[in-house]
């Protein structure tokens, strides 16, 4: 591929992601707006048309390393691996 090639697919790359940044900016709004009514209704499913909806809370359990660590700095530094990865950006 040349420099030009290149280039070309990297601009249209930025631009893709651009766009959609700003439908995924959309996106949320309009959730924000379905939510919000079913919030009024206080309902956490709704039936339009063909269309369910749901909104439910639900309960998560994560670990927290950062206390971890700090309280057991040993056990922490003991089962801590480091692993490599790779990022790709394109600013």
């Amino acid at each position: 591929m040349g420099h030009s090639e290149l280039l070309a697919t990297v601009t249209e790359l930025r631009s893709l992601r651009n766009m959609a940044a700003e439908l995924q900016d959309e996106i949320n709004a309009l959730e924000d707006i379905v939510k919000a009514e079913m919030n009024t209704q206080g309902i956490d499913k709704l039936f339009v048309g063909d269309c369910k909806v749901t909104w439910t809370e639900y309960n998560t359990t994560r670990f927290d390393t950062k206390t971890f660590k700090a309280e057991h700095e040993e056990l922490y530094t003991k089962y801590s691996k480091n692993t490599k990865a790779r990022r790709f950006i394109v600013s």
